[in-house]
């Protein structure tokens, strides 16, 4: 059962694997926002054809600049939403680098229980 099973403390190597992941999880996300953007660039320059620039496909004119459109609009959402899942998760990483940073230089800073007291 889930109840009766204990977190255990965090390593350091742990930590290390924890951050490194998330770098990498980072860095995925945000080749996937690149890879997106030559999508909705080449979109938005295509999807402005006029009636000449289509020739026989000029009654798809409208379709073709809508689909365009539509193609362009969601792709940048995707890159856009993508580029803040890679910007939270690298910032989740440095946090909690800090922060554990911090928390290390706090602890070696408090002398030892058996220093103060002597052993038990």
């Amino acid at each position: 059962p889930p109840e009766e099973r204990a977190m255990s403390q965090p390593t350091p190597e742990n930590i290390q694997v924890s951050l490194k992941e998330l770098r990498r999880e980072s860095k995925m996300w945000e080749d996937i926002s690149n890879g997106l953007k030559p999508v909705f660039m080449y979109a938005e320059v295509q999807g402005d054809l006029n009636h000449l620039q289509m020739g026989i496909f000029f009654p798809a004119t409208e379709a073709y600049n809508n689909a365009c459109s539509a193609i362009s609009r969601i792709s940048r959402s995707g890159a856009d939403e993508a580029k803040k899942i890679s910007d939270l998760l690298a910032n989740i990483a440095n946090v909690y680098e800090r922060e554990e940073q911090v928390n290390t230089e706090s602890a070696q800073s408090i002398p030892s229980i058996h220093a103060q007291y002597g052993k038990w």
